[in-house]
C-alpha cells in the first residue's frame, strides 16, 4: 500500500492532542458520530459518550445483510458499499484516505439510513440485495492482514484480532470463525 505523505509533510503539522481538541470542539454532548467500524477512532482519539458525542451510527451495522444463498449474515467493507451503491472506488488514489471515507460514509447515512419515508426505505432493501450481489474484493483490512499502523482492524473477523477488543460478530458466529481459523491452520501444517 502507498500513502498519501512523505517524510516531512507533517513538520509544521499540529500535534494530536491540539487537534483531537479541535475535534471535540466541534463536536459536543449532542452530535452523533456516523462512520463506518469507527469504535477504534473513538478509542484512539479518547472521545468520551456523553461529553463528546451523544450516540454512533454504525454503518457496518445497518447494511449487514443476511444473505439467503449462505443462511448467515454478510458484512461489507466502507470500500465495497462505496463502489456498490455510489459508485465511488475508494481504492481508486492507491492509498488510504481518511477524508475521502468520513465523505462517503456520511453520503451513504444520507441516501440509505437516515430513513423517515417508505421511499428511502424501499431503496436501502435494495441496495442490501445489491451489496451482496455483487462480489467483494478482499477489503482493506484483509489486504493488509487485518493490521494498519498498529491498528487492529478485525471487528468482523475473530480470528485475525490482536488488540483483545470485543469483535462485532454474535458469540456463536465467533466460536464457528474461529474453529473454522483452527481447521484451516491445522489443514494447511498437514500438507506441508
Amino acid at each position: 500500500m502507498s500513502f498519501c505523505c512523505q517524510e516531512g509533510d507533517l513538520d509544521d503539522g499540529e500535534s494530536l492532542e491540539a487537534v483531537v481538541e479541535k475535534v471535540r470542539a466541534i463536536l459536543g454532548p449532542d452530535a452523533w458520530l456516523v462512520g463506518q467500524s469507527i469504535d477504534s477512532d473513538i478509542k484512539w482519539m479518547h472521545l468520551e459518550k456523553g461529553r463528546d458525542y451523544k450516540d454512533i451510527i454504525e454503518l457496518s451495522k445497518e447494511f449487514t445483510t443476511f444473505n439467503p444463498k449462505y443462511q448467515n449474515y454478510s458484512f461489507f467493507s466502507l470500500e465495497h458499499e462505496a463502489l456498490v451503491l455510489m459508485g465511488v472506488d475508494l481504492s481508486a488514489k492507491g492509498y488510504h484516505d481518511p477524508a475521502e471515507d468520513a465523505q462517503a460514509s456520511m453520503e451513504l447515512f444520507k441516501r440509505f439510513c437516515e430513513y423517515g419515508d417508505v421511499e428511502t426505505k424501499e431503496l436501502f432493501g435494495i441496495a442490501k440485495e445489491n451489496l451482496i450481489r455483487v462480489r467483494t474484493k478482499p477489503s482493506m483490512a484483509k489486504r493488509n492482514n487485518y493490521n494498519m499502523h498498529g491498528i487492529c482492524m478485525a471487528a468482523f473477523y475473530p480470528p485475525a484480532c490482536v488488540c483483545d477488543d470485543e469483535t462485532l460478530v454474535a458469540d456463536d458466529l465467533k466460536e464457528k470463525m474461529m474453529a473454522q481459523a483452527r481447521d484451516r491452520e491445522q489443514a494447511k501444517i498437514k500438507k506441508q
